[in-house]
């Protein structure tokens, strides 16, 4: 049973933010799985740098449109984004110097997202969760 659980509540009209969207959910599934079967594999490492490839990769992208369109809360979705981005380094390092990770960290990734989504992305995207246009477009 999957952890974190992808529904239509989390689709913001923009296709390449909901397909990274939920390629990050099919991830923290596959990290949950990989711990609770051996939480010190080298799987759990290579899942957590996918995990960290593709939050970046996504945060880059959804920092390109809100920058776009000129979004208020700017600054404070790029400090929620910087925090995750460090969270995420640290068990990085934890992990490759011998470190467990346990099953609560894919937890908090779950609810980290299904909350970042739910409620911090659809606040700072407008209407249907699409970037708000820039003033005078």
């Amino acid at each position: 049973m999957p952890i974190a659980s992808w529904n239509s509540r989390f689709l913001t009209g923009i296709e390449i933010i909901d397909i990274q969207h939920e390629a990050l959910f099919e991830t923290v599934n596959t990290l949950a799985d990989a711990v609770k079967v051996n939480n010190a594999s080298p799987r759990v490492g290579g899942y957590l740098e996918m995990l960290a490839t593709q939050t970046q990769e996504h945060f880059t992208t959804e920092e390109r449109f809100l920058t776009e369109s000129r979004n208020r809360q700017l600054r404070s979705h790029l400090e929620e984004h910087r925090a995750l981005n460090t969270k995420l380094q640290e068990l990085q390092t934890r992990h490759n110097h011998g470190g467990l990770v346990s099953a609560d960290v894919a937890l908090f990734f779950a609810e980290w997202f299904a909350h970042h989504l739910a409620e911090v992305d659809m606040a700072n995207g407008g209407s249907n969760g699409k970037p708000e246009p820039a003033p005078g477009a």
